[in-house]
């Protein structure tokens, strides 16, 4: 799940992000075309992926981008993160207990708390 933090950035980081946004939002769009073709030749029907080699196959000869700013080691430079997990706060009191969603390596989410914890290699 991603999770776009670009709206609660100041004026100034926006201004910083968006050239990477820019090449993230060419990079879907590319993609968003050629699934279009395929659905076209009818190669591509709903979830069934006949041709999803040609939407997921990776160029060897790409380049890739930093993530981070140069003068800032760490930061990210399109506002854009995969969520991996939220964190909430169960009840009134403060005697009440945390409560966790964490996203599985399969793509759904856990629930944790702590009146039900789950052993790890059943989570994974």
């Amino acid at each position: 799940m991603k999770l776009d933090m670009y709206e609660f950035c100041t004026t100034e980081l926006q201004q910083k992000l968006s050239p990477m946004r820019t090449k993230f939002k060419e990079q879907e769009e590319k993609k968003m075309a050629q699934k279009a073709k395929l659905i076209a030749e009818g190669k591509l029907l709903g979830p069934k992926l006949a041709g999803a080699a040609a939407i997921a196959k990776k160029d060897e000869n790409v380049e890739y981008e930093p993530f981070q700013f140069e003068d800032d080691v760490g930061s990210n430079n399109s506002g854009y993160y995969e969520l991996a997990a939220v964190l909430t706060h169960k009840g009134r009191s403060s005697s009440s207990g945390p409560t966790s969603w964490v996203a599985l390596k399969n793509g759904e989410w856990a629930k944790l708390d702590e009146t039900r914890l789950l052993r790890t290699e059943d989570q994974y």
